[in-house]
C-alpha cells in the first residue's frame, strides 16, 4: 500500500482534545474532593476556573473565588485555611487513583492498535 501523504503521524493531547472534550474528568475530581473532604459543594464551572495550576494551589484558588468563599464562610464560619486545603488535597488524591485506572483501561485499545 502506497502512502502519498506528507503527513506521517499526528500527536494529540488526548485530555480535552480527543477523549474528554471540555475536560470534565479533572473538574469532576475537584468537585468530588470538596464533597469528600468537607461535604461542601462546588460547581463544575468553579472547579474549572483555575485550571492549569498545581492541584494544591488550584484548591486554594477555588476557595478564594467570591461565590465559593461566601458559601464556605456561611457553612464553616471562617475562610478556608491551608489545613482545609490540605484536607481537600488528600481527598483529591484518594478520588484520583481509582478513576485513573478505569479511565486508562478504557483507552488502551487505541494504544494497542
Amino acid at each position: 500500500m502506497s502512502n502519498s501523504s506528507p503527513i506521517q503521524a499526528i500527536v494529540f493531547d488526548w485530555a480535552g482534545t480527543i477523549v474528554d472534550f471540555g475536560s470534565f474528568a479533572p473538574t469532576t475530581i475537584f468537585v468530588e474532593a470538596f464533597k469528600q473532604g468537607f461535604n461542601f459543594d462546588i460547581t463544575l464551572a468553579e472547579a474549572r476556573e483555575p485550571m492549569g495550576i498545581g492541584k494544591w494551589d488550584h484548591i486554594k484558588a477555588v476557595g478564594q473565588l467570591p461565590g465559593v468563599k461566601t458559601r464556605w464562610i456561611a457553612q464553616f464560619g471562617k475562610e478556608m485555611s491551608e489545613s482545609d486545603v490540605d484536607t481537600i488535597y488528600a481527598a483529591l488524591c484518594l478520588c484520583k487513583k481509582p478513576k485513573s485506572r478505569i479511565m486508562l483501561s478504557r483507552f488502551l485499545m487505541p494504544l494497542r492498535w
